[in-house]
This record gives C-alpha cells, structure tokens and sequence, in this order.
C-alpha cells in the first residue's frame, strides 16, 4: 500500500509540473545600457526570478567586409519582483564581477530595484545596429499539497533599422519568441545619457480601470505598436 501511494502522489506531482500558468513579466523599457522588465500583475502578486534569463542580440553590417554580423549575450536573473513594480538591469560603470543586486537611480534622480551587470555587458550601441531582446524561462512554485508548478515567461521586443531586402541594412536578430515588426520605431534614435532627457524605448500602458491605478497593465500584442519612445522613466510606470 505504501508503495502504490508513493508511486501515484510522484505520478500525481509529475503531472502537475509543467502545467502552470503564462506569467505577465514584461520587457518594459529599453535604454542606454539598460533594460527594465515589470510584473503586470496585480500587486499582491509576486514571482520568483530564478531560471529566468534576459537575453539580447546586435545585428550589424561589418564596416570592413560589409558582412552581416551578430553579437549577443545573456544573464540569468535572481530574487523576487511584485506586481507593477519594476527591476532595472543595467550596466554598472567600472564593474566586472558577475551580477549583484544593486538599486538603479534614473535621469530623475529615482531609484528602483536593480541588478548590475559588468560594464559592456550590452555590447556595441549604435544608431545603425539592430536589437532584440527577450526575458525567457520558467519559475516553480508551490502550490496545495505541496506540488510544484511551473509557471511560463516569454516576452521579445525589437528596434532599430527595418528595411527588409537591403543588404545595407541589418536584419532585426531572430532571438526566438513572438514580434511583429512594423518599423514603426526604424528612424527613432536611443540617446546615451548626455543629459537629463534622453530617449529611450518605452512600453506602452493601456488602463483598465482609470478610478484604479492597481488595474493598469502593460500593453502586449507582440508587436511594435507596444511600444514608444519618451524620455527616461526606468524604475516606474509608464
């Protein structure tokens, strides 16, 4: 009896694993080294970060062979984030450690939660380069009895040059996922922070409920149309 009871509570548990839910965290801003993700999510909720990742990739013309070329990179993400609040991973000048939990200060002189990355984790950034970037991976949790469920995330944005059949023009990096290109955003330039109002690519906001600022939620139809271009507002609701 304690045998058969073993074997359907694994069966039961195997079962149950995998079958969790697709988890709102979102690619919210993307800036001059720099890139903010959120949970749109009610904020009562919460997730776990561990075994998610934050990928991105370059796609540029060698200006020697006229090639086309790649670079890219990844870091996994750790810690907890709540619902419509905000974590910022950025590049933290003069650092060459692995990753650290980190608060980030914007342009404005407002601080969130943060993970540093080494300087030049992000690679080249230029206004002739394409760029995509993902946050991907799965977080379990624990739900009744103890069984573990794994939860979903998956989300992609993309910018930059978008002139598909040029040659002289870099093809937006396939990184996997869901992303509809427009070119809506092909001519809108990402600033370094030289001064106080830079530009930077920013997700957009559709209200719910406008009597209740908890109801706002990040739009997502996997496309350009998310998106816009406003002066730097990582760490806080667009």
């Amino acid at each position: 009896m304690r045998t058969v009871t073993a074997t359907v509570l694994v069966l039961a548990m195997t079962g149950l694993l995998g079958c969790g839910q697709s988890r709102d965290l979102k690619i919210t801003e993307v800036g001059y080294r720099a890139v903010e993700i959120a949970l749109s999510e009610p904020p009562d909720h919460a997730m776990g970060l561990n075994d998610i990742e934050l990928r991105w990739k370059r796609a540029y013309i060698d200006a020697t062979t006229n090639q086309p070329m790649e670079e890219s990179g990844a870091v996994e993400l750790h810690g907890r984030i709540r619902g419509l609040r905000h974590l910022v991973i950025w590049e933290k000048p003069g650092h060459t450690g692995p990753p650290r939990s980190e608060d980030y200060t914007n342009s404005r002189n407002e601080t969130s939660d943060g993970i540093a990355v080494a300087e030049g984790f992000f690679g080249t950034q230029d206004d002739t380069s394409a760029y995509a970037y993902r946050v991907v991976g799965y977080n379990t949790r624990v739900v009744a009895l103890l069984f573990p469920v794994r939860d979903s995330v998956d989300d992609v944005v993309k910018f930059g040059p978008h002139d598909p059949g040029n040659a002289s023009v870099p093809v937006r990096p396939d990184i996997g996922g869901r992303f509809t290109s427009d070119g809506s955003l092909a001519g809108e330039v990402r600033e370094a922070p030289a001064n106080a109002a830079h530009i930077y690519f920013s997700r957009k906001v559709s209200d719910g409920d406008a009597a209740d600022p908890n109801d706002d939620r990040y739009r997502d139809a996997d496309d350009e149309g998310d998106w816009k271009v406003r002066i730097d507002s990582m760490g806080r609701l667009n």
